[in-house]
């Protein structure tokens, strides 16, 4: 295989994890319940809410069957919804107190004390006194 061809099979294992990844669900730990769609009227029921009153004086607000119906399905549905995001909150929780945790046990360095910055320092000051080595002994020559 050539190179060419070899960095063109990278982009597209590349490409598509990209578009593997953009379609999975991220923002749920679990898929949501279905989404509950009208029920269909049933025979005889009422059109609309009425208030209607009974023989002993009691009233009482009379709600068409499939209405009903549909009010209990968005109860399980909101439920649903809630144990979700409930999971999602206790693990986004759990994971602020590790972050936080691991924030107020974390050592801070001063930038001057990193070993980074000191292997730079070394660095430059080797090549500083390496120069003037240099000068020294090519002054020191040059007058002989």
């Amino acid at each position: 295989m050539r190179q060419g061809e070899y960095s063109r099979c990278w982009a597209r294992i590349a490409l598509m994890v990209c578009l593997l990844s953009a379609n999975s669900p991220v923002a749920y730990s679990s898929e949501p319940p279905a989404y509950p769609g009208p029920t269909e009227p049933t025979e005889g029921q009422c059109l609309e809410a009425s208030i209607q009153q009974g023989p002993d004086g009691c009233t009482g607000v009379l709600i068409p069957t499939s209405w009903g119906a549909d009010y209990l399905m968005w109860e399980d549905y909101g439920i649903g919804l809630q144990a979700i995001f409930m999971e999602e909150t206790d693990s986004l929780e759990a994971r602020a107190d590790f972050l936080e945790h691991e924030l107020a046990n974390a050592q801070f360095t001063p930038w001057a004390e990193k070993p980074s910055v000191n292997r730079w320092a070394g660095r430059a000051e080797g090549l500083i006194i390496g120069v003037l080595t240099g000068f020294v002994a090519y002054t020191l020559w040059a007058q002989e």
